[in-house]
């Protein structure tokens, strides 16, 4: 028995031996899947089109075309991203990119961008871009300057083999030439950006309008099988009335690009239509860039909260775009909520320093909360910077000097004023300013044009009685303080009419609610005294002319109101002995 076992024990060593000689080999993952899949990636997220989506698409491509992965594909994606960015930043106002210099870099290109030169100063002078911040620095060694050879050949050798980059090969030099030209004229949102871009959409208009013929005879055979070259034409024309008036075939040729969402979003943009905007939106949730857009529709329609709604949103998720900060501020200056468009203005200069619009409305908003000392540093500076937005600067200075009675410098700049905007506000304001001065004649002048520009203007009624007063023209003093006292009377209805709308609007937020009541109580109380007060001088002016019954009819009115009681009682006893 104990030899059988000792003949049984080297068999279990032999079975394992053999198993494990017969083990196949691991096998390796294959390096190209792990490439394929990111350029499947990159192509899916430019076809997704948010501007987010561009910018990490074109990342994509770039990694891959430094490595020297899919060089042809990821070349041509990297074109056709980078495009695309430069044409959304312009569509969004994101200024400092410098996009397009590299689009033309990339393509092996040199083609004259209208707008790099301004975009270079104005990111020059006010730092880091909200584009350069929101995409990062991109442009490193190997890719900034001269282009990869593999770019070149997709930019200029027609096609690149393989799948089509992001719906489309990367066209031939031609063509991709006259798509950079194109591109480079889409015009700047003009909300948030520094003026000087604004102004070169001037220089872009001019230059679409004189080639649009041309541009078009290369873009229209591309339309049907390429989404950029369908995003360029819909960018090039398109107007809602433009779209109205095209045959149905292009709807059909658009609609084979429904899967890139980025010409589904040109589309929306051109028409402009709500529902349109906010499918772009249903369809990618990461193009939250369409807040501000959806922002701009309300408030075309005029309603403020659903625009104030939105630009919040789009504020929410792009604090360094500077275009919904402005617009919030804007927002809630026009609703007379001043307090609160102070930091969203901060917020849109923190991002854009100096830009006009922001300072412009920050300015106005101090000065009506009464803070002149801080409104006027503002003002001088848009003067200092000249061109822009003189009327309004000079105007507003005017008015905060002399609010502080600085009453010289206050008339040098209202005289500018009227030079630059001859309204009913800048020749009242001259002509009150000159009666503290004691230029009657200019101020009698100045105010009557005020009044001969708009009849129903309260305040110019008003001291053209002071002046009347002073010149002792007792029927004219009259005549003057009655149109002020309707004027005044008819403000006050309307102020109650718009407090009780306040009062009952769901729509407004308390704490915003609580600042307009305030706000509209106090408009209502100076307006009641005004009538009042212009009741009383009317009344006066009347008498002193010997005009008992209109003099009568006026010191009752005033005596009304408990500022003027008792001194319209006194008059109505004078008048009372006449009798």
């Amino acid at each position: 028995m104990r030899q059988s076992r000792r003949s049984l024990t080297p068999l279990p060593l032999l079975i394992v031996v053999w198993s494990c000689s017969a083990a196949p080999p691991p096998v390796l993952p294959d390096p190209m899947d792990a490439v394929r899949e990111q350029l499947a990636q990159a192509n899916d997220l430019t076809l997704r089109g948010c501007y987010r989506c561009l910018t990490e698409a074109r990342d994509l491509y770039d990694d891959l075309a430094r490595q020297g992965f899919e060089t042809d594909e990821a070349a041509a994606g990297l074109l056709r991203t980078t495009l695309l960015i430069g044409m959304r930043e312009r569509e969004m106002g994101l200024p400092g990119g410098g996009t397009f210099e590299r689009s033309a870099a990339l393509a092996g290109l040199e083609v004259s961008v209208a707008g790099e030169a301004a975009q270079a100063r104005e990111a020059a002078a006010g730092g880091e871009s909200p584009a350069a911040r929101e995409a990062g620095d991109a442009r490193e060694a190997g890719t900034a300057g001269a282009p990869p050879a593999a770019a070149r050949g997709a930019a200029q050798g027609g096609e690149t083999g393989g799948t089509p980059a992001a719906g489309g090969a990367a066209p031939a030099g031609p063509a991709w030439e006259t798509f950079l030209q194109i591109a480079a004229t889409t015009p700047w949102q003009d909300t948030g950006v520094p003026k000087d871009l604004v102004e070169e959409n001037v220089y872009g208009r001019a230059i679409a309008d004189r080639d649009r013929d041309a541009w078009n005879a290369v873009l229209q055979p591309l339309v049907p099988d390429d989404p950029l070259a369908a995003y360029l034409y819909l960018s090039l024309n398109c107007t809602a009335e433009w779209l109205a008036e095209q045959p149905p075939e292009l709807a059909e040729r658009l609609a084979a690009h429904d899967n890139a969402v980025f010409v589904r979003y040109r589309q929306a943009r051109c028409t402009g239509e709500q529902v349109a905007l906010a499918a772009v939106q249903t369809i990618e949730p990461r193009f939250s860039e369409m807040e501000f857009f959806l922002g701009q529709h309300a408030l075309q329609q005029e309603d403020a909260a659903l625009a104030e709604f939105h630009y919040q949103r789009a504020h929410d998720a792009w604090p360094a775009w500077p275009a919904p900060a402005l617009a919030l501020a804007e927002v809630a200056r026009i609703v007379e909520d001043y307090e609160a468009s102070l930091p969203f203005y901060d917020a849109a200069l923190a991002l854009v320093p100096d830009q006009r619009d922001a300072l412009l409305g920050k300015a106005r908003s101090l000065s009506y909360l009464d803070r002149s000392p801080e409104a006027l540093p503002l003002l001088d500076r848009l003067i200092e910077m000249g061109r822009w937005h003189l009327a309004e600067a000079h105007f507003w200075r005017a008015w905060n000097r002399f609010n502080l009675a600085e009453i010289e410098a206050a008339r040098a700049d209202a005289a500018l004023a009227i030079g630059y905007r001859p309204d009913a506000e800048s020749f009242a304001l001259s002509g009150q300013i000159a009666i503290e001065q004691r230029r009657l004649d200019d101020a009698r002048s100045d105010l009557e044009t005020a009044l001969e520009i708009r009849e129903l203007f309260c305040d110019a009624a008003f001291h053209l009685g002071r002046v009347h007063i002073e010149e002792a023209r007792w029927f004219d003093t009259g005549s003057a303080f009655v149109r002020a006292t309707g004027c005044y009377e008819e403000t006050v209805h309307r102020l109650e009419h718009a407090l009780r709308e306040l009062r009952q609007d769901p729509g407004i937020a308390e704490d915003r609610r609580a600042r307009l009541v305030q706000r509209r109580t106090a408009e209502i109380a100076v307006s009641r005294r005004q009538a009042a007060q212009s009741a009383y001088n009317a009344a006066l002016g009347y008498y002193n002319h010997g005009t008992p019954r209109a003099a009568h009819r006026y010191a009752e009115q005033a005596q009304e109101h408990e500022m003027f009681a008792e001194r319209a009682t006194r008059l109505l006893e004078l008048l009372a002995i006449l009798r």
